[in-house]
């Protein structure tokens, strides 16, 4: 079957995705506050010199039925301030939002001002973490490198699942891209040298991720995704098929809310792909009809 390239888009983290949350403004989402988003200083910042012309950071937030800020989207800012901006308002929490007594999932746009005219001090990091970061960026690089190129697959194994054992270690948020974008990388690298069930752990655990409230609109998608390859590969179409029925079920929920149109695109094409593969993996399974109804959808979009 055809090799679908897992589209990583560090955005927003994803959890709920039953429900469609509904938009609130920003002055509804504030009397829900609970423990409010503080600025951290953005270490970039504060090397630049810049941290007073940084302005405001703009950030779509999905407040889930615990309160909990997730799946983030910076919608404007200097991109120096995005990684900060995101782990300061992951650091906030909110009352959940009732209707007709129960609580549901809503989205609003929550805006952190970073205006202070000197900038702190940047934190202290120990040399062995130190170390260990510089270290984990080389290998983080080389996995990217390896998997941009397909023809040689054994090169990816090695740099990808250092990078991910690395990654466990650290906190990313600062200066990374996060844990499950890693495991998503792993799980590819697994994949394409046919170590499928390698491929399948690091799926389980990027949604393990999903599940606390971390990864992108794109991540629990992809997750499922990178599952369903592996799936396949354990020639477990049973499996695969319950995988991207789950898949494009997350794409489409992250698509009915997000508001740029380029973002919007973006997510229809993914689920036009992912729809063809499942296409593909049904006429596996003998569903000639299933795999029909896939891709009549996939030619409506």
């Amino acid at each position: 079957m055809r090799r679908i390239v897992l589209l990583a888009i560090y955005l927003i983290p994803a959890t709920a995705f039953t429900q469609v949350p509904q938009l609130i403004s920003p002055d509804q989402a504030r009397q829900l506050v609970v423990t409010p988003a503080v600025p951290l200083p953005s270490p970039l910042a504060a090397i630049a010199h810049m941290y007073g012309a940084i302005g405001d950071v703009k950030v779509q937030i999905v407040i889930d039925t615990q309160g909990r800020p997730t799946q983030l989207t910076v919608l404007s800012g200097w991109v120096g301030s995005h990684a900060v901006s995101i782990r300061s308002i992951r650091r906030s929490s909110y009352k959940p939002f009732v209707v007709d007594g129960k609580p549901v999932p809503v989205t609003t746009v929550v805006t952190l001002s970073y205006n202070e005219k000197t900038p702190p001090a940047p934190p202290q990091v120990t040399p062995d973490k130190q170390n260990a970061q510089r270290f984990f960026s080389v290998q983080h690089e080389a996995c990217d490198e390896a998997l941009r190129n397909p023809s040689k697959p054994e090169k990816q194994l090695k740099p990808c699942a250092e990078a991910a054992r690395l990654a466990e270690t650290l906190d990313l948020d600062e200066w990374s891209n996060g844990l499950e974008y890693i495991y998503l990388a792993a799980s590819s690298a697994f994949q394409n040298n046919k170590q499928f069930d390698q491929a399948l752990a690091f799926a389980d655990k990027t949604l393990s991720r999903v599940a606390e409230g971390y990864g992108n609109a794109s991540t629990p998608g992809s997750a499922y995704l990178a599952r369903a390859e592996a799936e396949i590969g354990l020639k477990n179409l049973t499996a695969a098929n319950i995988d991207l029925t789950n898949a494009e079920a997350s794409i489409r929920s992250a698509a009915s809310w997000i508001q740029e149109d380029k973002l919007k695109q973006i997510y229809k094409q993914k689920l036009k792909e992912v729809l063809k593969f499942h296409a593909q993996a049904l006429t596996a399974m003998g569903n000639r009809a299933g795999a029909k109804a896939k891709l009549d959808e996939a030619a409506t979009l």
